[in-house]
């Protein structure tokens, strides 16, 4: 692998197939993005249609942009999808105002929720990824947080999702997912990508093979060696892994005696997988 730092994690399980410089403290952007949509679903709840109006401050925002407008309201959803598929930093600053009131309070939010998940090495100073000396994470940490906001399921709807038509303002506009292993390598249905530096680029990719899903994260990849990276994490993780069912629910695992006449049986609650 040319990336930086890389892991290979087995959705359901959370099982690490492979990993290089995993823990290694880097700054990545796509975090930020991650949280960011992250927390906004988890405060809308099922109210994914919630009005969210534009301020001054969320149009002054530098580097990558949707182009919203000052006073225009959008849907909270449709901001989701703008800064997972296309990296809107102003979607993300209009995400933080509307969860936290202000940035500000919405960076503790996300540290907050950092802690909560246990992601020892990450800190966040702001809700788009913009460079920041004291912002960093791990393609560990961003596995557990990937991990855990894909058992949300309008996150993983939004981040599964090729192609979105939304309504900025009066116009119509399609937007496609910045993730071009989404037209090149079957079975995928999920990912991300985004940089600070050109030369240093990530790609967070979810691809299902034989009821197996995988999460790939690449870290710091050169441009033109950042998909192929993912191809050959995802290829080692399908053709060296299988999962299957090691117990399955209300299986009888043991009959046990009580007492001099009783027997109880012990039986598994869930599928056990391996």
């Amino acid at each position: 692998l040319k990336a930086e730092s890389a892991i290979l994690v087995e959705s359901k399980r959370g099982q690490i197939l492979f990993e290089k410089n995993s823990t290694s403290r880097l700054h990545i952007a796509s975090a930020n993005k991650l949280m960011t949509a992250l927390l906004a679903l988890e405060k809308a709840g099922s109210k994914l249609d919630t009005q969210v109006t534009v301020s001054k401050t969320v149009t002054t925002v530098e580097g990558s942009k949707t182009n919203l407008e000052v006073g225009g309201k959008y849907s909270l959803e449709d901001l989701i999808y703008t800064i997972i598929l296309t990296s809107g930093n102003d979607s993300a600053v209009a995400l933080a105002e509307y969860v936290g009131g202000d940035v500000t309070a919405f960076v503790d939010i996300m540290n907050n929720k950092a802690r909560e998940l246990k992601l020892k090495d990450t800190n966040f100073t702001n809700p788009t990824g913009l460079y920041d000396e004291e912002q960093y994470t791990t393609a560990y940490d961003l596995a557990v947080l990937l991990r855990y906001a894909l058992s949300n399921p309008a996150f993983d709807r939004i981040f599964s999702s090729q192609v979105k038509v939304w309504n900025n303002q009066d116009k119509r506009e399609v937007i496609t997912n910045s993730n071009n292993l989404f037209w090149s390598y079957d079975g995928i249905d999920g990912g991300k990508v985004g940089y600070n530096e050109v030369e240093r680029q990530t790609a967070l990719t979810t691809a299902t093979k034989n009821n197996m899903r995988l999460i790939s994260i690449v870290l710091d990849s050169p441009e033109e060696h950042v998909y192929e990276d993912s191809i050959m994490l995802l290829d080692y993780g399908f053709n060296n892994f299988k999962t299957g069912i090691l117990v399955k629910k209300d299986q009888t695992i043991k009959t046990i005696s009580v007492g001099e006449d009783q027997t109880v049986d012990l039986i598994s609650p869930i599928d056990v997988f391996y």
